[in-house]
């Protein structure tokens, strides 16, 4: 199988991203693991985890193509899929 590098990136919007403070990973990390979970995704290693901008977050898994995970973060990458009600406070 083909090994593959996902990276993904998140844009919180208000109110929760004024919850992701520049000197406190333990903020992002919470909230990115619960809503990981709510998406049906694995949760990345802490140190894969990188507040690249106020209220976003980028963030990596090492996999293969045709991997759960793969196929799942290729579903959510499609026009339509909403995420807004699952990640909602």
């Amino acid at each position: 199988m083909d090994e593959v590098t996902a990276i993904m990136e998140i844009e919180y919007a208000e109110p929760k991203a004024s919850l992701l403070l520049p000197n406190d990973s333990r903020s992002w990390t919470q909230i990115l693991t619960r809503d990981l979970t709510r998406l049906g995704c694995p949760h990345p290693k802490k140190i894969n985890v990188v507040l690249v901008a106020p209220g976003r977050l980028s963030f990596l898994w090492d996999t293969y193509v045709g991997s759960q995970l793969y196929e799942n973060l290729q579903n959510a990458s499609k026009p339509g899929f909403q995420t807004r009600e699952l990640l909602s406070m």
